[in-house]
């Protein structure tokens, strides 16, 4: 079967959606094809990442193919138009789901972790204790329990958090931050998983 996977999309999710699945769907035999806009008539299976998808287009040019998105999005109209318009939805995680089978049946869950370089992480007694996180700006501001854990923690240890998100294109975390522990923003790349993440101490 021909696949195309198609994104302009650079992320942490592109990592894994495209370049690590790509490798994978290639070892199993299936021939892939990056970022063929518009030549849809070939495929039997075409992917897209969803700030970039085209469901729509590549349906309309090959009825006959499945067109999926991975790591759908609900942030804009024309994304969950995308998301209903799809064959089948590729997501993270049993609530990435369970929040998107309101807008399409087919959906499945790939874990996604990048494919990385083994580290060993060796724990040593210190002062000050480093809870890591990995993710996007969305989440970080979304998510007020973890804010008030980190200041009931803050309170009582010596911490601090390490963020790790696309603050170039996305702009600052500046919402529901913890007070009670200071914070370290990390712009998101590959390398930083080794030099960043790999020292934290919670991830």
């Amino acid at each position: 079967m021909k696949i195309a996977i198609n994104t302009n999309y650079n992320s942490a999710g592109s990592k894994v959606c495209v370049e690590d699945l790509s490798t994978r769907l290639a070892g199993a035999g299936f021939e892939i094809t990056r970022n063929d806009w518009g030549n849809y008539k070939k495929y039997g299976l075409i992917l897209f990442m969803a700030p970039d998808s085209q469901v729509g287009l590549a349906k309309s040019l090959n009825p006959s193919s499945l067109v999926g998105i991975m790591d759908p999005k609900l942030t804009k109209k024309w994304q969950r138009d995308e998301a209903g318009l799809a064959d089948f939805l590729v997501v993270s995680s049993i609530e990435q789901r369970d929040v998107f089978l309101k807008y399409n049946k087919n959906v499945f869950i790939y874990y996604m972790f990048p494919e990385l370089k083994e580290v060993v992480k060796k724990h040593e007694p210190k002062n000050k204790i480093i809870i890591g996180y990995h993710g996007n700006k969305i989440h970080l501001n979304c998510m007020e329990t973890i804010q008030q854990a980190l200041d009931s923690l803050g309170a009582r240890y010596n911490i601090e958090f390490w963020a790790m998100y696309n603050y170039n294109n996305l702009g600052l975390w500046n919402k529901n931050l913890p007070q009670n522990c200071s914070i370290k923003h990390i712009q998101w790349s590959e390398e930083n998983y080794y030099k960043a993440l790999s020292k934290c101490d919670i991830g």
